[in-house]
């Protein structure tokens, strides 16, 4: 866990103080204004590889949904990809589409009439007549 920056930590040792004097309805009024903010649980993560258990998904399915954003909460640490156990899983169409060059990174020739290897056949046959 890294540490607290500074303007937070004087503010955390005024509210311990405040804490330790506070009366008993206090301390409930501020521990139920505080609760939706809390996480009563720890959320667990999952490896590609476990989320791909789960989702009866082969893993580098899994990878490329979440690169191309379709977990929600999903983020990659130390080059894993970690995904919240219980996170929606969003349709392809929900992601925002990729630029037509970052799609294909090899370039296509158009296609021609005759094929390049039937041009040097004939080319080759021509020379020998």
């Amino acid at each position: 866990m890294s540490a607290a920056p500074r303007t937070v930590v004087p503010l955390l040792d005024a509210l311990v103080a405040a804490w330790d004097e506070a009366d008993e309805r206090t301390r409930r009024a501020l521990a139920s204004r505080l609760c939706p903010y809390l996480s009563r649980e720890p959320e667990q993560l999952l490896t590609a590889d476990e989320k791909a258990r789960q989702l009866h998904r082969h893993p580098e399915t899994i990878a490329r949904w979440a690169s191309e954003g379709r977990f929600v909460g999903a983020s990659k640490d130390s080059g894993r990809w970690l995904i919240p156990a219980d996170c929606e899983i969003l349709p392809s169409a929900a992601v925002e589409p990729l630029e037509p060059s970052a799609l294909s990174r090899r370039r296509r020739r158009p296609p021609s009439s005759t094929r390049s290897s039937v041009v040097a056949m004939r080319a080759l046959t021509d020379r020998r007549n």
